[in-house]
């Protein structure tokens, strides 16, 4: 398997929809791959400048409650529910933001709250303040 000894050695018992998304990676060519790491470099530079001053970004961490895993049958329910789940910690992830999930008690659930923000002063006295 191409790229053996660095990672993931085989896709035999990954879930399903795990292993298509891994597997939709092999159509990346080299050029598009390259364009990617130049846009995500960009992406970061940008995040860097704008909390540049120690501002921090405070954003629920999901939209939704998660559904139970029987509700997740159907591939369209999936894909739906999946890309609610995902985009928020995505815009952490993508600009290579550290995050810190702050539980915030609103009945009739549980909501969390990210805060987000660069490495350095303001990111740490935010984990400082949550305690140990």
């Amino acid at each position: 398997m191409p790229g053996a000894g660095r990672g993931l050695r085989s896709l035999y018992g990954l879930d399903p929809r795990t292993r298509a998304c891994i597997e939709a990676g092999r159509s990346l060519t080299a050029a598009d791959y390259i364009f990617m790491t130049r846009r995500w470099a960009k992406l970061i530079a940008q995040a860097d400048a704008r909390l540049a001053s120690g501002e921090v970004l405070v954003l629920p961490t999901v939209p939704i409650m998660a559904p139970p895993i029987a509700a997740m049958a159907e591939p369209a329910a999936f894909q739906r529910v999946n890309g609610l789940l995902s985009r928020r910690p995505q815009i952490a992830n993508l600009p290579d933001l550290p995050a810190t999930s702050l539980p915030l008690p609103v009945p009739p659930g549980r909501i969390d709250a990210d805060s987000l923000a660069r490495p350095g002063p303001v990111a740490a006295a935010v984990e400082r303040s949550l305690g140990p």
